[in-house]
């Protein structure tokens, strides 16, 4: 087998996880209704929606996605990637950037002993209606190119390769 066949395989793998992580975001997306939960579940759905449609491009043991269904999106729909990929899922959600939550400290002293106690100035807004929306029709966008990409790796593939 050549090395482009052995890159077409990682690469269907790659195709058949992000399937399963994008189908989640569409999921949890289409089955939640943020008016009717609490700020603390909505912040957990936030942050589910943003790993989940990360993972694709998070790299891992198989790399990261082929960026071609990029040539699909809208310019909005270019910038909430981007925002969800590299400022919500890099600052926010995976790491706890300083800058953006703003965290300070205060210093309280009881019984000659100092504590430190972290606090936040601000708490990140993560996502809202139109942003979920957004997302959504990005991931229609992906799977569809998901799905083209499958059926074109399985046709230049010998059968049972993959």
């Amino acid at each position: 087998m050549g090395a482009q066949q052995k890159n077409e395989i990682i690469h269907f793998q790659r195709v058949m996880m992000s399937l399963i992580d994008i189908k989640y975001t569409k999921d949890l997306i289409n089955e939640t209704t943020p008016s009717d939960i609490n700020e603390n579940i909505q912040r957990a759905f936030h942050e589910s929606v943003i790993i989940s449609y990360s993972r694709p491009f998070s790299g891992n043991d198989s790399g990261d996605l082929r960026k071609g269904f990029l040539k699909h999106f809208t310019p909005s729909q270019k910038d909430m990637h981007n925002r969800v990929i590299k400022t919500l899922r890099n600052q926010v959600v995976a790491h706890s950037d300083s800058k953006v939550y703003g965290v300070n400290f205060s210093i309280t002293e009881i019984d000659d002993i100092k504590w430190v106690w972290p606090f936040m100035t601000k708490i990140p807004h993560l996502l809202d209606k139109s942003d979920l929306k957004l997302i959504n029709e990005n991931c229609q966008i992906i799977e569809s190119w998901l799905f083209e990409e499958q059926t074109r790796i399985k046709n230049f593939l010998p059968c049972g390769s993959y």
